[in-house]
């Protein structure tokens, strides 16, 4: 199992996310990647990671 850390502006932004729809995708997004799937992501430096999620038309 991997660690997530979540910063305060992100539970913030999260958190008032109004679309009920993004608010579980990300949810559930956040919860595969705990459990190891990563899924599409972005290697920032050697321990930060950006994961990426697009919605609509892109």
């Amino acid at each position: 199992m991997l660690k997530v850390y979540e910063t305060v502006n992100f539970r913030n932004w999260f958190s008032g996310t109004k679309d009920l729809s993004v608010r579980i995708r990300l949810a559930r997004r956040l919860e595969r990647a705990r459990l190891g799937n990563l899924g599409d992501i972005k290697k920032l430096s050697q321990y930060l990671f950006e994961m990426r999620e697009f919605f609509g038309k892109g």
